[in-house]
């Protein structure tokens, strides 16, 4: 097994390309790696597998990581913006809000029509540009599609050859508001929050 350090990766990533799959259990001189129930264990096991050992002060900026939504923008003297970034990061989303958009969207994965697994909510506007979060903003995914979206601006995933892998099975008026939702999109970009602090 590979051994990589946090400096091995850009914690950036952690939230966006980078996340949480399962739990790793360790006892009575055994390893048990256990997956979420909606993750491909042939998909992880495929990725090669790196140790990461993290000191306390690594382990704080990881929490910090997912714990915090973050824009860092530099400045050059004369005032004109040189780099900013946003920090994605882990979010809680009020319960409430969780199931209205589950039971409006029918406790089905808006893109690819699968039921009884666990579900996500997904930003339409991504949430790591400002998305807010609301009814409005939000559809019902099963956690596989969420992540297979990722950071993938919406317009583009709609028309991307994953999602109309994802979505053959969905009903023409699931294909239909989806893609219905491309027109909304101006409307939710005009609600955008920033939350602009320095380090």
């Amino acid at each position: 097994m590979k051994k990589i350090s946090l400096k091995d990766i850009d914690i950036h990533d952690i939230g966006i390309n980078i996340g949480i799959a399962g739990v790793l259990w360790c006892g009575a001189g055994k390893t048990f790696v256990t997956i979420f129930p909606d993750m491909d264990m042939d998909e992880i096991t495929a990725n090669e597998i790196e140790a990461m050992t993290l000191d306390l002060d690594e382990w704080l900026e990881v929490t910090k990581q997912m714990d915090f939504q973050e824009t860092k923008i530099l400045m050059n003297v004369d005032g004109s913006m040189v780099k900013s970034f946003f920090r994605k990061t882990q979010r809680t989303i009020d319960g409430k809000i969780q199931w209205r958009v589950y039971a409006r969207d029918n406790f089905t994965c808006c893109y690819c029509g699968k039921r009884g697994i666990p579900m996500s909510v997904d930003h339409i506007d991504l949430w790591e540009n400002g998305g807010v979060t609301n009814d409005a903003n939000l559809l019902c995914t099963c956690r596989k599609c969420n992540k297979a979206r990722g950071n993938t601006p919406y317009k583009k995933w709609i028309e991307s050859d994953k999602y109309k892998r994802l979505s053959a099975n969905l009903s023409d008026d699931r294909q239909k508001a989806n893609l219905s939702i491309i027109k909304q999109l101006p409307q939710l970009k005009k609600q955008r929050m920033y939350h602009v602090r320095s380090r």
